[in-house]
């Protein structure tokens, strides 16, 4: 007999609520400070994707890319973006 116990990831970490700003072709995750550092990008309590903060300490999103499309959705519905980052 064998047993399964399942139970979610729970990834240490610091969550900080970030500010998203938009170009013609790109949205622009501010990240000032981890400059870098990669970092998980969430809306809500929803898991968006990974991505590398630049020297300049931004995160750049390419619209047309499927990062940049459930940005946009989660842009939509009203749902705050935060990024968690481990220390």
């Amino acid at each position: 007999k064998m047993e399964l116990d399942v139970q979610p990831l729970r990834i240490a970490g610091e969550t900080r609520e970030v500010t998203v700003d938009e170009t013609n072709k790109h949205y622009i995750i501010h990240a000032e400070g981890l400059e870098g550092k990669t970092v998980d990008v969430f809306a809500g309590d929803e898991y968006l994707f990974t991505a590398a903060v630049s020297k300049k300490g931004i995160i750049k999103v390419r619209k047309d890319k499927e990062a940049g499309k459930s940005l946009r959705l989660a842009l939509m519905k009203g749902d705050k973006v935060y990024i968690r980052y481990r220390p």
